[in-house]
């Protein structure tokens, strides 16, 4: 089984570590408010931290059979057939487009992670002919 991080669609992402950003940044400016360490601002770090750390939780899994997406909301963790995937463009700015059934799915990966992902999948016999590299993705509002 392969396993790779990811984050949601460019808009997505900005708005979940603006928040995350901002919650840390409200415990920084309460502990500044107070010459000692105030219990409040390390609440608020805390649960920044917890955001944090779901944020980076996300992972596409990927074995024989499907691809699975392990979101943060059981609401939006996928079960995707490797056979009814039509198409997956990955970009070299490390942005996954999985298309299935006309539905698109917009991942995005560090660079890293996207070139492993091409060359751990190269040779994979459901996806080999799938695989589709471009050098920029458009994303189109539909």
């Amino acid at each position: 089984m392969f396993q790779y991080r990811f984050q949601p669609e460019p808009a997505l992402s900005i708005i979940y570590w603006s928040l995350t950003l901002g919650i840390y940044l409200v415990g920084l400016i309460v502990t500044l408010e107070n010459t000692y360490v105030y219990w409040l601002s390390l609440v608020i770090w805390g649960i920044a931290t917890v955001f944090l750390w779901l944020g980076l939780k996300r992972q596409l899994f990927l074995n024989e059979e499907e691809l699975y997406l392990k979101a943060l909301l059981k609401v939006n963790r996928r079960h995707l057939p490797l056979a009814e995937i039509q198409q997956l463009q990955v970009a070299k700015n490390g942005i996954l487009i999985i298309t299935v059934k006309e539905r698109q799915y917009c991942l995005l990966m560090g660079r890293r992670t996207s070139q492993r992902f091409l060359v751990e999948q190269a040779n994979h016999p459901l996806l080999k002919d799938k695989i589709k590299i471009i050098n920029k993705i458009d994303f189109l509002v539909d």
